[in-house]
């Protein structure tokens, strides 16, 4: 299975969204005032995301959104 579809089936559709959006260079706050004007749950969602793909840090976490926009958004 492609790695694009993996991650997709690994992450909730919330967290699909956030990804997309860090992609474009949108941060917490950004995020939040286009769904719920809360960063918790932003905060709560990129933690997830770190966590489930193992990576540490937003600049990698940017990083990845960023590869992962290129193949599959």
């Amino acid at each position: 299975m492609e790695l694009v579809q993996l991650i997709k089936r690994c992450l909730s559709d919330p967290e699909l969204l956030v990804v997309s959006d860090i992609s474009q260079s949108m941060d917490n706050r950004e995020i939040a005032k286009q769904v719920s004007n809360n960063s918790k749950p932003i905060k709560y969602h990129s933690s997830r995301i770190k966590s489930k793909i193992e990576i540490f840090g937003p600049s990698k976490l940017f990083r990845f959104a960023l590869r992962l926009q290129n193949k599959a958004f």
